[in-house]
């Protein structure tokens, strides 16, 4: 075993550098998003996902987030209404950049995919609260609420590879099984990464001990016991053509697995 880490900032510094080593660059900050009100939850969901991109393009017409964060840099001014707001989020440090993917969900408005994890998130909460507390927590922000694990920290793509993420995620093994020890979820929701995961070593196989099995049109695939956490095997949040309707018929499930395991 090697360094043992206090909390995800000093892990994620020293991932960064790591990478750097490495000549990865465009390194993603993810974890929890806000630590004031996850480590007081009953429900702490995180979200185990395959990677976060910058991007970058010579072609002027084209978005381009490094040139449009440099001009937000100089002068706050240029974010203009219609630009994408995790610019302010992407920071040049020692000639390359970094962007701090939690800071971004918990300081705006959800978009994209973050519409979909919203959603997933809202629907587990609805079933523990079923059957055990009336009084939610304070923010009616869900996004506000969960954590964020991307297997892929740094030279993020837009279409990701199956052998790339693994490659990342074996590499990083010991890093990313101390995240998800300092991030404490009783509750992992893998979006497309389970069998990922399991093969990099994240998950031992013989521990897991098998709930539900699902209607994959609903999303899900099957949810598990392991350890001192329940595991939910998903497609990725924005995978198309499921409803958020039929997201929402495994609620009923998740009201007995929380209600004997959570």
């Amino acid at each position: 075993m090697g360094l043992r880490f206090e909390n995800i900032s000093e892990l994620m510094n020293e991932w960064k550098d790591r990478h750097r080593q490495k000549k990865y660059s465009r390194f993603v900050y993810d974890g929890i998003v806000n630590e004031d009100i996850f480590s007081k939850l009953p429900l702490r969901i995180c979200y185990v996902l395959k990677e976060c991109y910058i991007t970058e393009s010579d072609d002027p017409n084209k978005q381009n987030d490094i040139r449009d964060s440099i001009l937000y840099h100089k002068d706050p001014s240029n974010y203009k209404v219609g630009s994408h707001h995790w610019i302010k989020y992407i920071n040049e440090e020692d000639g390359d950049y970094t962007y701090d993917l939690v800071k971004n969900i918990d300081l705006e408005s959800n978009w994209y995919m973050w519409h979909r994890v919203e959603h997933l998130t809202n629907i587990l909460w609805k079933a523990y609260l079923d059957q055990r507390i009336k009084d939610e927590p304070k923010t009616k922000k869900y996004n506000n609420r969960i954590a964020v694990i991307d297997l892929k920290k740094s030279k993020g793509n837009s279409k990701s590879d199956y052998h790339d993420i693994l490659k990342y995620a074996s590499e990083d093994q010991e890093l990313l099984l101390q995240e998800m020890e300092l991030i404490n979820a009783n509750v992992f929701f893998f979006g497309g990464t389970f069998e990922i995961s399991k093969e990099a070593g994240l998950i031992n196989k013989t521990e897991l001990e098998l709930l539900k099995e699902f209607d994959v049109r609903t999303g899900f695939r099957a949810a598990y016991v392991y350890r001192d956490a329940v595991l939910i095997d998903a497609y990725h949040p924005a995978y198309p053509g499921i409803s958020y309707e039929k997201n929402d018929e495994v609620m009923p499930d998740f009201i007995e697995i929380f209600r004997t395991r959570i």
